[in-house]
């Protein structure tokens, strides 16, 4: 069903926080959704900072119709739309104007078309959702398993052949329809960039499950020639992938030191020799971004050494602005006086009164929720911490994000979460605080201090060993 011309038009400008390093982009990406208000449209991408920002659609209240959405950027926006666990993923650019399509009872829920009646777009638009409909999709990780143990020989040669499949549909697409020599060299390094990031996902393992791997390896990541294919500045503006490759290759090529007082010093140093230009740029950022709240000594050693390697601006800004995030969040009243409301009483109170019934304690913030898979896995170590943790001053706190809040209390009896020093709290996913906080996606964890001051927004995991290294320096 297409929108009626007589649609108003509202704007929806998706910024981050206090993010100065963003210059005002030239353009825009406008988004125009076509189907019933009842059948939920969810988007999002991660910009050039790796962080989510949500695509957040408005029913218009005249018309009752999905109100306009027009997203201001600089370059193409490699934008997710998810239904449930699906993932479809559409490539826009700047200037554009997109259909989005959806379909609650056929198997691919989106569809996308421009208002140019180009045949090259279309093309463009639809190849995404054609690699869908093969099975052969990008939405989701290639290599799940190699997180969980070294079954490599099995998974190899399956990722490998969709990543052939992949690119024998692509030269079959460009051959029988026209796509833009542009368009065609960004799906073809997608596609590798795909691959690689099944490579080198086992790196980011908290748990350190790329122990597992044999020496063998990585010979089979070399052979990949992570290093050539890492060279794009245009790639690190706009695939969320790419970005993670080139932190993923770091972390590879010094997995020895992860999980070790010297992880940032080796990270840090090899990103400098092994890379070049914006792609070192955004890896140094991304590193040290990590790192901020983490009580690392080395950290404002390398902090002001990065404003002297960084030759891009905006990486340097947003850093500063992201080690004035803890700050702020004990300052804008925006975020202090955003609600909560408490289980099991029901009754509400704002975050600064939360933070103030907690003063004396250092509280361990958990960001939840009953659909959150990953969430739900943490909860029986964050059990355990719990009982590791008896006797010292640490409050824990767990906040969902749900939007049902029946589910959120059925989640709470089932999981078995309401223990003694737990407080439990539902916290509106488009409120201030939530969005201030980034999340989703989640989980997520944040640490206060006893005065009440966060010391990270972005805190280890409860199975992390390195947070109880990070509490111990908080406890008196």
């Amino acid at each position: 069903m297409s929108l009626r011309r007589k649609v108003l038009w509202s704007v929806l400008l998706v910024s981050l926080v206090a993010t100065s390093a963003v210059p005002v982009p030239a353009q825009q990406v406008t988004l125009l959704a076509e189907g019933s208000p009842q059948h939920f449209v969810a988007a999002y991408y991660l910009n050039e900072f790796q962080d989510h920002v949500p695509v957040r659609f408005q029913v218009d209240s005249v018309t009752g119709r999905w109100q306009p959405v027009r997203l201001a950027t600089t370059h193409p926006l490699w934008l997710q739309w998810s239904n449930g666990l699906d993932q479809y993923t559409v490539y826009a650019r700047p200037g554009d104007t997109l259909y989005v399509q959806t379909h609650p009872r056929q198997p691919l829920y989106y569809s996308f078309h421009a208002r140019s009646r180009a045949g090259v777009h279309q093309a463009e638009l639809a190849f995404f959702n054609r690699l869908k409909q093969q099975g052969l999709g990008l939405g989701l990780p290639d290599a799940m398993g190699l997180f969980v143990n070294a079954r490599y020989p099995l998974q190899l040669p399956r990722l490998r052949a969709k990543r052939d499949q992949r690119l024998a549909l692509l030269h079959r697409y460009h051959d029988s329809l026209p796509l833009s020599a542009a368009f065609f060299t960004f799906a073809r390094q997608q596609i590798q960039a795909q691959y690689l990031a099944a490579l080198l996902g086992p790196y980011y393992d908290p748990a350190g499950g790329y122990t597992e791997l044999p020496g063998s390896y990585s010979r089979v990541v070399e052979a990949a020639e992570p290093a050539a294919f890492l060279t794009s500045d245009t790639l690190v503006q706009t695939s969320q992938v790419y970005r993670a490759c080139a932190v993923g290759y770091v972390r590879y090529r010094g997995r020895a030191a992860l999980g070790t007082a010297d992880e940032l010093t080796t990270l840090y140093q090899l990103a400098c020799t092994l890379l070049r230009g914006k792609t070192r740029d955004y890896v140094l950022f991304a590193l040290l971004k990590q790192q901020v709240g983490k009580l690392l000594p080395s950290f404002s050693t390398y902090s002001a050494r990065f404003q002297g390697d960084c030759a891009t601006p905006a990486y340097r800004q947003y850093l500063d602005s992201v080690c004035r995030r803890p700050t702020l969040l004990a300052q804008l009243p925006a975020l202090l006086n955003t609600s909560l409301r408490r289980a099991p009483t029901g009754d509400t109170l704002t975050w600064r009164q939360l933070v103030a019934n907690n003063r004396g304690r250092v509280v361990y913030l958990d960001l939840w929720a009953s659909w959150c898979g990953p969430c739900l896995a943490e909860m029986p170590a964050s059990a355990q911490l719990q009982t590791q943790l008896r006797g010292q001053p640490v409050q824990f706190v767990y906040v969902s994000l749900d939007r049902d809040s029946v589910k959120w209390r059925q989640a709470l009896r089932a999981q078995q979460l309401v223990r003694p020093n737990t407080q439990h709290y539902l916290l509106a996913p488009d409120s201030p605080l939530a969005t201030f906080l980034q999340v989703p996606p989640i989980p997520r964890y944040v640490l206060l201090d006893q005065q009440g001051q966060a010391v990270s927004l972005d805190a280890a995991r409860p199975r992390d060993p390195l947070l109880l290294t990070d509490l111990a320096h908080l406890f008196p």
